[in-house]
C-alpha cells in the first residue's frame, strides 16, 4: 500500500494505526470484482469445534506436516518460460507464483478456510488477499549481508 494514499488523522496529519487499518488497499480489485463480506450464524456444533481447536492450539505442541507433491509439470512449465520471463521482467521465474496461484484456487474451492470467526458468526470473504514476506540479500565482494 502506498503511504501517500493514506490520509493521516493524527497530530500534524500523521498516520495513526486506525488510519492504516481502515485504509483501502491501493491495488484495488484487479479483476473488477467486489470486496464484500457476508456473515452467517454458526451452528452450536461448529462453534464448539472452533473453541476446541483454539484450545488445542494454545495448549499443545504444534507440528509441521510435510506432503509430497509431483512438481514435474511445474518444472516443465517453468523451464519452458523462464528465459522469456527473465528477459521480459528482469527477474527469474521462481516457484512462489505457482504456489500462490494454488493457494488462491484452494481458498476459492473451500471458502470456509478463507473465513474468520466473530463471536457466534462466521465472517466470509468473496476475495482472497495473500501476503508474502520476502528477504533481499545483497552480495558485496562475494559475501552476503
Amino acid at each position: 500500500m502506498d503511504a501517500a494514499a493514506v490520509s493521516g488523522t493524527g497530530k500534524d496529519g500523521r498516520i495513526t494505526k486506525d488510519d492504516a487499518v481502515n485504509a483501502v488497499p491501493s491495488m484495488g480489485t484487479p479483476t473488477g470484482g467486489t470486496r464484500s463480506t457476508s456473515r452467517s450464524k454458526m451452528s452450536m456444533l461448529r462453534r464448539k469445534v472452533a473453541e476446541r481447536l483454539v484450545e488445542a492450539k494454545n495448549t499443545t505442541a504444534m507440528l509441521t506436516t510435510f506432503n509430497e507433491v509431483d512438481m514435474s509439470p511445474i518444472f516443465a512449465l517453468r523451464n519452458e518460460y523462464k528465459e522469456t520471463f527473465k528477459s521480459k521482467h528482469g527477474v527469474g521465474l521462481g516457484f512462489m507464483s505457482f504456489f500462490t496461484l494454488a493457494v488462491v484456487r484452494a481458498l476459492k474451492m473451500y471458502p470456509a478456510v478463507n473465513s474468520m470467526i466473530d463471536g457466534k458468526e462466521m465472517l466470509s470473504y468473496d476475495f482472497v488477499d495473500v501476503s508474502i514476506a520476502v528477504s533481499r540479500t545483497q552480495r558485496i565482494n562475494g559475501a552476503s549481508n
